[in-house]
């Protein structure tokens, strides 16, 4: 089965799909008009669904599901790539805000692909974490091992970005939200 498939099949909810779209405009838009920025790179950008909460900045969205990106293509969303978050083909400091939704979670070790996060942005990470659902009371994270402590989570993600620091955090629905700075 194809990840457009399964997307299709087991993907969020409708309600819970409306709440993220709601909530996190509401937050992209706010960082946005906050910070002044003018470029952004999505990683993991899937649908690129994204695109639509920050319709004045330049956008590029990078995702490895080639499925995923012609579904948004479709849909009209401009500005999609093929692209591994493991190696960016960006050069440094090229976007003003670097960003990923639900991308981090699914990996092993999130810090190869935080590095090239951090090295194609100007200062400023957007991580959007979800929070497995089954596991929501205990405040955990999925991961392909088994479920990862937050807490933990935080001292080896910051232990991997020397010169970051976590300068806001907040939850909303079934997502935890940081944002990082240089």
């Amino acid at each position: 089965m194809d990840a457009l498939t399964w997307w299709e099949r087991h993907g969020q909810p409708e309600r819970f799909h409306r709440t993220l779209k709601q909530v996190g405009r509401g937050y992209y838009d706010a960082i946005v008009r906050m910070r002044g920025i003018d470029s952004m790179l999505d990683v993991g950008c899937g649908f690129g669904d994204t695109r639509a909460w920050v319709p004045d900045v330049a956008y590029v969205g990078v995702d490895l599901t080639r499925q995923f990106l012609r579904s948004g293509a479709r849909s009209g969303v401009r500005d999609l790539a093929q692209a591994d978050a493991f190696a960016l083909p960006f050069a440094a400091r090229s976007f003003d805000l670097v960003t990923c939704r639900a991308l981090l979670e699914h990996l092993t070790d999130p810090l190869p692909v935080l590095a090239q996060m951090s090295r194609v942005s100007r200062g400023l990470l957007l991580l959007v974490w979800s929070i497995h659902p089954a596991k929501r009371r205990t405040r955990r994270v999925h991961d392909p091992r088994g479920f990862w402590n937050i807490a933990w989570s935080r001292r080896h993600i910051m232990s991997g970005l020397p010169g970051w620091s976590l300068t806001w955090a907040a939850p909303y629905d079934r997502h935890l939200l940081w944002l990082l700075e240089a």
